[in-house]
């Protein structure tokens, strides 16, 4: 087995190195994954506050963690489907912990960290996997979609925020908008605001900051 990440890109994920971590959830009437992938980097964020008490990790929607400006984890959730009914979500977390910077590959050095690149120590990886695991699954028990304190806290973590995006099809590669991120709604869409003033709610795309002019 190996990491992956959004439309089958990989993870870089050397044996030993890092916590990688997958939870089959079942669907029940949900119709899909809804803000999930931001609850689980709620959570994740939290738990790795204690590894990095001088770090301030933040979230890059829709399933990004960073420490500073690099990468230090990323979740995937994919929806199992029966016919048209899904029935199950498959809900993965992956954290990079010890790796050096001559583990990365070469193209994603100045983009990517650990915590022991940012901290100079190793984390407790039982200790961190037991955090994740316990509140990941105390979380699902509720409603997949944001309470007003998980939006307070998202919008604190937020690296979008305010700032200028272009936001393409996660797939094709196609444009879908371009403008100012205004924050995440309780769905866990990205509220873009174009050039001429229309907000939009994207669901699903990737996001990466305009460039400047």
């Amino acid at each position: 087995t190996k990491g992956r990440g959004r439309a089958g890109r990989p993870w870089s994920s050397p044996g030993g190195a890092g916590l990688w971590i997958s939870l089959v959830l079942r669907a029940g009437d949900r119709e899909g994954p809804g803000a999930l992938p931001l609850l689980i980097g709620l959570v994740a964020a939290a738990c790795l506050d204690d590894s990095l008490p001088d770090a301030r990790i933040g979230i890059k929607w829709p399933n990004d963690l960073q420490a500073g400006k690099r990468k230090i984890g990323g979740i995937l959730c994919e929806s199992i489907w029966s016919g048209s009914a899904p029935i199950s979500i498959i809900a993965g977390l992956g954290l990079n912990l010890l790796q050096r910077e001559a583990d990365f590959p070469p193209a994603f050095r100045d983009r990517a960290t650990s915590v022991k690149i940012e901290s100079g120590r190793e984390p407790d990886r039982l200790a961190l996997a037991s955090c994740l695991v316990r509140s990941i699954l105390m979380r699902v028990r509720e409603p997949l979609t944001l309470t007003g304190a998980e939006l307070s806290e998202l919008e604190s973590r937020n690296v979008l925020l305010d700032t200028s995006v272009q936001v393409t099809e996660p797939e094709s590669g196609g444009p879908l908008t371009a403008g100012t991120a205004l924050g995440i709604d309780a769905t866990g869409a990205l509220l873009v605001r174009d050039s001429a003033g229309v907000l939009h709610h994207i669901q699903s795309g990737t996001v990466r900051l305009a460039e400047s002019t």
